[in-house]
C-alpha cells in the first residue's frame, strides 16, 4: 500500500511538471478595462524599410484584440540607439517598457538598469503572471541561469535562442570547387590550412591560366577584426581577442604564451601571402567583391548573408563556384573549438524590461508573456496564417509572399510587413523551423550549419554580470587594453612588430590593469557558477 502511494505521489508530481513546462497554447485576455501602455524600442534597420512603426504589423492587431491591451509605440531612429535611450532615462519620463540590448549595450548591465531604479525586478511577477516565460525556463535551464542576475533577480523578458540551431551563424568558409580543381581535402588543422592556402596562391586555383591572381585568404579588419582572421586563434586553445575559459579559469587570449604561437603562424601566412595583404584596411563590401568575383579562396562568415548571398552572385561570375562551410579549425592534438560566442548562448543579450514608471506592471508582464504562448509564439515569429505562411503537413512554411517577395524584397525585410522576428533583432523565442527557410535554403548551408554546430563551447564564456563598480572599472581598463592589443595585433601579423617584442606587449597591457580587468572577469565567473 505504502508502495502505491508513493507511486501514486511521484506521478502526480511527474503531472504537475509536464503541466507547468507546457506553454499556454492561445492568447489570453488579460484585461477588459481600457488600458495602454507605452512601449519603447529600436524598429530596426530591415523594418524601417517597409514600416514606420510596430503598429502596422498585422500581428499586434491580433495581440490588442485577444488581450485588451493597447500599446502606444514609442521607436528610436536606427543610429545610436544608446544614447537615445540615455536621453530617455535622463528625461525622467520613463514608459512602461523599453526593449534594449540590455546586456551588451547598457553601461552596468542589466544589473546597473535595476540599480539605477529604471527596471523593476520581475521574479514574483513572473511567478504569477508568466507561465509561458515559466515553461520556456523548464524547457531550456540555460536561459534561466543566463538571465538571472548574480543575486537570482530576474528583470527582463529574454530574446532567447532556446533551439541550439538557430544559434549557429558563422564560421570557416573556402572554395570546395578550387580544392577539387587541385585535387586537395578539406582542411581541418592550420597544417593543412596552410598547405591548402599555398595550393590557391600558387597553383591556379581557379583555373583560369593565371596563377598570380588567386588570394588564397581574405579577411576584413578595418571594421570587425576579431571577427575575421583571429578565428583561427582556435587552434590554440584561444579566442579571437577576447577573455575566454581554460577550465574554470578566466583567460585573455592576447595575453597567454600561445597566443605568440598563433601570432607568429599568422605573420608567416602575410609574409608568403596567404593572407590578403590588405586585410587591415579591408571593410565587408571589399571582401564581398573579392570573393565573388572568382579571386578569394577562404574567409570567416555568415550562414545566411555570407555562404548563401555569396554563392548565388558568385554563380553568376563563375557557374562552376561553390563556398562551403570549412570545420572549425582542430588543434594539433585534434580538439575543435568554436569561436562564436553566440553559439553558446541562449540569451542574446536583448530583452524587454518593465520600468518604475510602470502603472499596471502586472498587465505589463502578461502582455509579455502573451508573446510566448503558442499563438503567440506563432504569431510573432511566422506572422499571419494565409498571408505570411501556411501549414502544409503541420509545418509552418512562408508564402511567396516572404521568399519570393513580388516587389523583389528579401525574405526578412518581406517578413518585418508580418511579423516582429526582422524588427527587433530577436523575437523572445526563436524558431528553428523559421531558420530552416531562410538560412538553411541550400545544401551548403545545411552542411555548414552541421559542421560549425559540432565544435567544442567550452572556451566561450558565459554572459557574466559585474557589478556597477566593477563594470565602470573593468570597461576603464579594457578600453585601453583592446584598443593597444588591437593595434598591436595587426603590427605583428604584418611584421611591423617582432614577435620577440611579445612580451613586452604583454607586459604593457598588465601595466594598463589586464590583470584586474581579468579578476574582475574571473569574479563575474564565479558567481555566475554559483547561480
Amino acid at each position: 500500500m505504502k508502495k502505491r502511494m508513493i507511486a501514486m505521489l511521484c506521478l502526480v508530481v511527474a503531472i504537475s511538471m509536464m503541466v507547468s513546462a507546457a506553454a499556454v497554447a492561445e492568447i489570453n485576455r488579460i484585461t477588459d478595462e481600457p488600458i495602454t501602455l507605452k512601449y519603447w524600442i529600436p524598429l530596426g534597420d530591415k523594418a524601417s524599410q517597409v514600416i514606420t512603426s510596430n503598429a502596422e504589423i498585422p500581428v499586434y492587431d491580433v495581440l490588442q484584440e485577444k488581450t485588451g491591451v493597447e500599446i502606444e509605440w514609442i521607436h528610436s531612429s536606427n543610429t545610436d540607439t544608446a544614447t537615445q535611450l540615455n536621453l530617455l532615462i535622463a528625461s525622467k519620463n520613463l514608459p512602461d517598457m523599453i526593449f534594449f540590448n540590455w546586456q551588451n549595450q547598457y553601461q552596468g548591465g542589466l544589473a546597473k538598469a535595476v540599480a539605477d531604479q529604471v527596471a523593476i525586478p520581475l521574479n514574483d511577477l513572473i511567478d504569477e503572471y508568466a507561465p509561458n516565460l515559466q515553461a520556456l525556463f523548464e524547457k531550456c535551464p540555460e536561459l534561466a541561469k543566463q538571465l538571472a542576475l548574480d543575486d537570482g533577480t530576474i528583470a527582463m523578458f529574454p530574446s532567447a535562442r532556446t533551439d541550439p540551431i538557430t544559434r549557429v551563424w558563422f564560421g570557416p568558409q573556402i572554395r570546395q570547387d578550387w580544392l577539387e580543381n587541385l585535387n586537395l581535402e578539406m582542411p581541418t588543422n592550420i597544417a593543412e590550412w596552410y598547405n591548402v592556402l599555398t595550393a590557391f596562391k600558387e597553383q591556379d586555383a581557379n583555373g583560369n591560366g593565371d596563377p598570380n591572381d588567386e588570394i588564397p585568404f581574405v579577411a576584413a579588419g578595418s571594421d570587425n577584426l576579431k571577427v575575421y582572421l583571429l578565428s583561427f586563434a582556435g587552434a590554440y586553445g584561444l579566442v579571437r581577442m577576447d577573455f575566454c575559459l581554460h577550465g574554470d579559469e578566466v583567460v585573455y587570449s592576447p595575453a597567454d604564451p600561445a597566443y605568440k604561437d598563433f601570432l607568429t603562424e599568422m605573420a608567416k601566412w602575410y609574409a608568403e601571402e596567404l593572407i590578403d595583404p590588405d586585410f587591415a584596411a579591408m571593410d565587408g563590401a571589399s571582401v564581398k567583391s573579392m570573393i565573388t568575383t572568382d579571386a578569394a579562396g577562404a574567409f570567416f562568415g555568415s550562414l545566411a548573408g555570407n555562404l548563401g548571398g555569396y554563392n548565388a552572385v558568385l554563380k553568376e561570375v563563375c557557374p562552376e563556384g561553390q563556398i562551403v562551410g570549412a570545420p572549425w579549425v582542430a588543434m594539433a592534438d585534434g580538439k575543435v573549438y568554436q569561436q562564436e560566442g553566440e553559439h553558446a548562448r541562449a540569451l542574446t543579450g536583448n530583452g524587454a524590461i518593465v520600468t518604475t514608471a510602470c502603472q499596471y506592471p502586472e498587465i505589463a508582464v502578461q502582455w509579455l508573456d502573451a508573446h510566448l504562448s503558442d499563438e503567440g509564439h506563432m504569431l510573432m515569429v511566422f506572422g499571419i496564417e494565409g498571408e505570411s505562411y501556411e501549414m502544409i503537413d503541420g509545418y509552418p512554411t512562408f508564402t511567396d509572399e516572404i521568399m519570393n517577395n513580388p516587389d523583389g524584397l528579401t525574405y526578412d525585410i518581406a517578413l518585418a510587413k508580418y511579423s516582429l522576428k526582422p524588427n527587433t533583432f530577436e523575437v523572445m523565442d526563436d524558431d528553428g523551423r523559421c531558420m530552416e527557410q531562410y538560412s538553411l535554403q541550400t545544401e551548403a548551408q545545411k552542411d555548414a550549419a552541421a559542421v560549425w554546430g559540432a565544435g567544442d563551447l567550452s572556451l566561450l564564456m558565459p554572459p557574466v554580470s559585474m557589478t556597477t563598480e566593477e563594470s565602470q572599472e573593468y570597461s576603464k581598463i579594457m578600453s585601453e587594453v583592446n584598443t593597444y592589443a588591437s593595434e598591436c595585433i595587426v603590427k605583428f601579423i604584418m611584421g611591423q612588430m617582432d614577435l620577440n617584442e611579445f612580451d613586452a606587449f604583454v607586459e604593457n597591457m598588465n601595466g594598463m590593469g589586464l590583470q584586474r580587468a581579468i579578476e574582475i572577469q574571473q569574479a563575474a565567473y564565479d558567481r555566475y557558477q554559483a547561480r
